[in-house]
């Protein structure tokens, strides 16, 4: 009938430690969720892309959609899947560039 019976009345002591431990890792996932978008700002700042391989994309392109005008229909057979191909390399090095700047 004093204070400490009070503050326990109409909970057992392990609802209260549960409700701790949940508002912990509530506090947790907030805290975690807050890095990870600084760590995704920062990243984001930083290109992926390094000069060479924007012109190399950009030759890329300009060879798959000048090939046909420049060299008739047999060298586009060749050129434009290994322009697709070439363009699909540099993708997938700079998704991993960007995964390990993480």
């Amino acid at each position: 009938s004093g204070i400490g019976n009070t503050v326990f009345e109409g909970s057992s002591l392990s609802q209260i430690t549960g409700n701790q431990e949940e508002t912990k890792v509530w506090t947790a996932l907030a805290r975690l969720e807050k890095d990870m978008q600084e760590l995704d700002m920062m990243a984001g700042r930083r290109s992926q892309l390094t000069a060479l391989e924007v012109s190399l994309l950009s030759g890329a392109v300009l060879s798959a959609a000048g090939g046909p005008l420049l060299f008739g229909g047999h060298i586009t057979e060749f050129l434009a899947p290994s322009a697709a191909a070439f363009t699909a390399a540099i993708g997938i090095g700079a998704e991993y560039t960007g995964k390990v700047a993480v």
